[in-house]
């Protein structure tokens, strides 16, 4: 098939297995999900089905530049294929033709997930699947670069690829689904991507907010970063510390699944740049009538409650809600009720 559109989608058979990552937990599956990697369009022709990207050892070929695994919870919208996994055409015709199945007059709320996470973990994919109930909209939730299915390789404190990717998710709903990006999620490190995201120098003018761009913010258990108040590497081992200074990197640990990650002086370095203050500063310099919510667990261990304490002291246009006992992920099911109930509050009048 001829392709003149702007980006590419190569299906996921295996979606929800990804190895080193634990299991998936859905409480309500969705009936209407998609499951893609998407790839900015290039002169190179993609046939075949590509195999799970994480897990399978026979990917026969791959795409040539950045892919993203992407799963979009589509309401609303009757997508028909001639069987259980849609091939590129139909992902194509059904998403981003001028006879697309989906929805176009509904919003995208997207959600970012956090540090060493993906997709699918058990927050971000449930929260998908409710909110999309609840508000009657479509959530797309993505892996960034080097994380769950994603191509790409996965570096720490990759703050600038991690905003290259959302906005690249961004540009793929509003110009390819033909979509209003209603709300962006970030969990944890997530928020990061969000934060410059609704930072950026060409969304902060008022003109631009009236035309389309997104103007509601979550932000779940999000970390406020000062390296001027503590130096990131004292967050690692002493035993970690050595071994960057005598070799120039150590091995981190998931906390989740089995999986282990490289961490180098120059992303260290990289980790040190980043402030927070800096981006919300952006944020007071002009009433550009964007919305912020931020949700964290009294019970956090891994990012402290006072972060959301901040970011609301910060942000003009802010809520805050503690929530009683959670800790860092939510505590997985326990209170995806109570988030989504909150999230639904903020954005149910404005995304109608």
């Amino acid at each position: 098939m001829e392709e003149t559109l702007s980006y590419r989608l190569h299906p996921l058979t295996s979606p929800r297995q990804c190895a080193g990552y634990p299991p998936v937990i859905i409480r309500d599956e969705p009936e209407n999900e998609l499951n893609f990697l998407l790839e900015e369009s290039t002169s190179v022709k993609y046939d075949m089905i590509l195999p799970n990207i994480c897990s399978s050892p026979e990917v026969q070929k791959k795409p040539t530049n950045q892919a993203l695994a992407c799963s979009i919870v589509t309401s609303g919208s009757n997508f028909k294929f001639k069987s259980s996994i849609a091939t590129s055409e139909e992902l194509t015709q059904q998403l981003l033709t001028e006879t697309r199945k989906i929805d176009t007059t509904k919003s995208v709320i997207i959600i970012c997930h956090g540090f060493m996470s993906w997709r699918n973990q058990m927050l971000n994919a449930n929260l998908a699947s409710t909110l999309s109930k609840k508000l009657h909209v479509h959530t797309l939730r993505f892996d960034f670069a080097g994380n769950g299915h994603s191509l790409g390789e996965w570096k720490y404190a990759n703050y600038e690829q991690d905003l290259e990717d959302l906005t690249t998710v961004v540009n793929f709903v509003k110009s390819g689904l033909g979509c209003k990006v209603g709300c962006i999620i970030g969990h944890s490190q997530g928020f990061s991507a969000v934060l410059q995201y609704a930072t950026r120098s060409d969304l902060t003018i008022e003109s631009d907010l009236e035309n389309d761009c997104c103007k509601y913010f979550v932000n779940l258990a999000g970390r406020y970063s000062d390296p001027d108040e503590e130096d990131p590497i004292n967050k690692f081992s002493i035993e970690q510390r050595e071994e960057l200074k005598r070799q120039g990197y150590f091995q981190i640990k998931s906390l989740f699944g089995d999986r282990s990650f490289m961490v180098t002086k120059d992303r260290i370095e990289a980790r040190k740049v980043y402030k927070t203050s800096v981006y919300l500063s952006k944020l007071k310099q002009t009433d550009n009538g964007m919305k912020f919510l931020t949700l964290h667990g009294s019970a956090d261990t891994v990012v402290p409650v006072d972060c959301a304490k901040r970011f609301h002291n910060e942000i003009i246009n802010h809520s805050l809600r503690i929530i009683e006992g959670a800790d860092h992920n939510f505590n997985g099911l326990k209170f995806i009720d109570k988030i989504a109930a909150n999230i639904t509050n903020f954005l149910f009048h404005r995304l109608q």
